[in-house]
């Protein structure tokens, strides 16, 4: 392959890259901030049920009607951290495998550039084996137009 084309593949792969990498900052931006509103949904019913004792009978009511809206929106909170764990596993996966092209990119080129060396110390090999086969036509025939002469 040529190291041109392997030039052009790294590009691509390494934007790929940094692509993932984006998405993975954001979708772990997006999980914590999915926690963060999963821990105040748990901490707002825990708080609640602490305070129900020392409320007269009447806020019990109000507590008791409360409390089912609290409980769906404390299971909306777990399953939107649970989405989004999910979305940042994906993320991950994504990454590494764009990671993994990097890596592969990198291998192309060495080998691009070790096959390149193999190819030019061939040539150079060739060069030299037709430089000395010249070099030893020139010294046979310049041996024997002396030998005829003398």
């Amino acid at each position: 392959m040529r190291r041109d084309t392997v030039k052009v593949v790294q590009r691509l792969w390494q934007g790929s890259r940094d692509d993932a990498q984006r998405k993975l900052a954001e979708c772990l931006a997006r999980e914590e901030a999915a926690l963060e509103g999963l821990r105040e949904a748990e901490l707002t019913i825990a708080r609640e049920r602490e305070n129900l004792a020392d409320l007269p009978l009447g806020a019990m009511d109000a507590f008791a009607a409360w409390l089912p809206n609290a409980q769906r929106a404390l299971a909306h909170a777990r399953a939107r951290h649970a989405e989004m764990a999910t979305a940042t596993a994906e993320a991950r996966s994504v990454l590494t495998a764009a990671l993994n092209k990097v890596k592969m990119g990198e291998t192309l080129m060495e080998r691009c550039i070790a096959e390149e060396r193999q190819e030019m110390a061939k040539r150079a090999q060739e060069q030299l084996n037709e430089l000395i086969a010249v070099t030893a036509w020139k010294r046979q025939h310049a041996a024997e137009a002396e030998h005829n002469q003398a």
